[in-house]
């Protein structure tokens, strides 16, 4: 198994990135040395066939009371964490949409 790394730039916003196949989240936390919201994911390379096959994920930050979401578009979304600038002066909630894109 390997933890592997990627960035949430689009901060609020839609953030689309090219991820491992079979990646399991494990948290989303603000990260102060890249100053940017960071996802750590969980890859078991053993098990997964297609080894350095990447596919696309969307994920969406929203600050606390915005409206990050077209409810028109039918999003089917999961929630994956809330982080905190280190001084705590702002919040995120960090969502993945299902769907495929």
């Amino acid at each position: 198994m390997v933890v592997l790394r990627y960035e949430l730039r689009d901060v609020p916003g839609s953030n689309v990135i090219s991820m491992r196949k079979g990646a399991t989240i494990l948290t989303a936390q603000y990260h102060p040395a890249r100053g940017c919201i960071s996802l750590w994911v969980v890859v078991d390379e053993q098990k997964n066939s297609e080894r350095n096959v990447d596919e696309k994920r969307e994920f969406f930050v929203a600050s606390t009371g915005d409206f990050f979401l077209d409810e028109d578009r039918g999003y089917d979304i999961n929630y994956i964490g809330t982080c905190q600038e280190s001084q705590g002066a702002l919040v995120w909630h960090v969502f993945e949409r299902l769907k495929p894109l």
